[in-house]
């Protein structure tokens, strides 16, 4: 009865460990694979080159992705996780391809934060930082349209 109760503490604390994933196998996306071969990405024309449409395009994604972020990126297991689908970023009007970066940007940061950067500072106080900074930004520039 003993021996039972201790080979099922065991194997719950190595399954738990199990799906945690470990910082050793959080690679950055390499640089040749971030953009996708023949997709237009907007926010890399120079702003003297973009066409109107482009510009739009442009204006939206400066909206759209950082209230994203904050709306829809949480910490499970100290990772950051995007919590959308595609069928949402969809309908958002963003391009598809814009999606795929968000997912890529999102494992760069859990490499990067896992590379030392953290400082022993947990990923959800990371993440409420950058989201509380985005949210005090967009008051500040509320308020000065108001004026």
């Amino acid at each position: 009865m003993k021996m039972n109760g201790v080979f099922i503490l065991l194997v719950t604390s190595f399954l738990s460990c199990q799906q945690l994933k470990a910082p050793d196998t959080l690679k950055p996306v390499a640089k040749e694979d971030y953009f996708e071969p023949g997709k237009e990405y907007v926010h890399m024309i120079p702003d003297s080159l973009r066409t109107a449409e482009q510009q739009a395009v442009y204006d939206k994604l400066q909206k759209e992705i950082p209230r994203i972020y904050v709306e829809h990126v949480v910490v499970e297991d100290s990772l950051l996780v995007l919590k959308m689908t595609r069928d949402e970023f969809a309908d958002t009007g963003l391009p598809a391809q814009y999606y795929d970066l968000l997912l890529k940007d999102l494992q760069n940061n859990n490499a990067f934060f896992y590379s030392g950067y953290s400082d022993g500072q947990r990923m959800e106080v990371f993440l409420e930082d950058g989201k509380k900074y985005y949210k005090e930004s967009m008051e500040q520039s509320t308020g000065k349209d108001e004026e």
